[in-house]
């Protein structure tokens, strides 16, 4: 798709106050015949809601591998306490098998960020047809400068290592978790007052960066760290994103294999949209999307609906699914004031989704 398509596009989406020229225009291609012009203007917001630091302490619980907690040679056949030995030298005695106490806050920081420019352009670029991977690593650094959205990278990186578990549980919020556990000796003695998360294992792009007061890592206590993403829907003139598609967006970021928008469908309901819709009402056709692109932090996508399809029915709903049957309906947008189709013109459906 050109520029000044995608310009168009971007024009008629977001200027524009009256919802008929908002969403669509008739217009001319040339040598194709006549086309109708449909826009659909989409949107998510999404923000690092919270960063969450907890330690255990060990107590007296037997942690294989650890420096304090750990036994290491043969203890006395049903002794209860088991001794401590490296090369042959008594460093003393533990317990086996103790309990670890629950995990308890260092802190936490609520102050909202957006994502990074990078990071909303990398999600962008995966709506426009790009191959991207999510952000699946944890970094953490020593320099407290301030968080800035156009940052690439920690100041002062000093580790890094993937995400353990994802917690996709809630509508719209992912909470990526990361833990640090006390035989990590590489990050022992260590001050940290950063961290970040990335693509990659060792360059990629930056998501998210937070800043906490500075804080060591001890062989004593097991660390928990959760970075919380939250996504809110910036859509506009007669467009939503669904609960459906922001889930499936939540669930990429969470590293699920999911597919994004493929297909656009039209209908001819009336209904006002709603955001638990599962299905586009009155659906009349689904094609292929036919062109994928996307600049900075806006993706574009083209679909047309031919001459001989959705005959004699007055085109007010479209939405954009992911398969060519059922599926998820990430967006979709009514306008009631749409064109009575007729076989003598194609429509021709522009869409933008724009990363804030």
């Amino acid at each position: 798709m050109s520029d000044g398509i995608g310009n168009l596009a971007n024009t008629m989406g977001t200027e524009s106050t009256s919802l008929t020229t908002t969403q669509q225009t008739q217009a001319l291609t040339p040598d194709a015949g006549p086309s109708y012009f449909m826009f659909g203007n989409y949107g998510y917001k999404i923000v690092n809601t919270q960063l969450l630091i907890e330690s255990q302490l060990l107590g007296n619980a037997f942690i294989l591998g650890s420096t304090t907690n750990a036994i290491l040679g043969i203890s006395t056949l049903g002794s209860i306490n088991m001794v401590w030995k490296n090369s042959g030298s008594i460093w003393g005695t533990v317990n086996w098998g103790g309990t670890l106490p629950a995990f308890s806050t260092i802190y936490s920081n609520t102050i909202s960020q957006r994502i990074t420019e990078l990071g909303k352009n990398a999600i962008a670029g995966w709506f426009g047809g790009n191959s991207v991977i999510h952000p699946n690593y944890a970094a953490l650094g020593t320099d407290d400068t301030p968080y800035n959205s156009t940052q690439t990278a920690l100041v002062s990186e000093s580790y890094r290592a993937l995400f353990d578990t994802y917690d996709r549980s809630t509508d719209y919020v992912l909470n990526s978790q990361w833990n640090i556990n006390s035989i990590q000796v590489a990050l022992q003695g260590i001050t940290f007052k950063e961290i970040g998360s990335f693509n990659d294992v060792t360059t990629g792009t930056m998501f998210s960066r937070y800043t906490f007061p500075a804080m060591e890592i001890y062989n004593t206590h097991n660390y928990r760290f959760t970075i919380q993403s939250t996504i809110i829907d910036t859509s506009s003139y007669g467009s939503i994103s669904t609960t459906s598609g922001i889930n499936a967006m939540r669930d990429w970021l969470g590293g699920q294999t999911i597919t994004p928008p493929q297909y656009v469908a039209w209908g001819d309901g009336t209904t006002v949209l709603d955001i638990s819709d599962t299905t586009l009402e009155g659906e009349l056709q689904r094609n292929s999307i036919d062109s994928f692109s996307y600049t900075n932090d806006t993706a574009f996508v083209e679909a047309l609906l031919s001459y001989s399809q959705g005959v004699n029915s007055r085109i007010s709903k479209s939405g954009l699914f992911d398969t060519s049957t059922l599926g998820t309906l990430w967006f979709e947008q009514i306008n009631n004031a749409g064109p009575l189709k007729y076989d003598t013109f194609q429509i021709d459906e522009i869409d933008q989704i724009i990363i804030s």
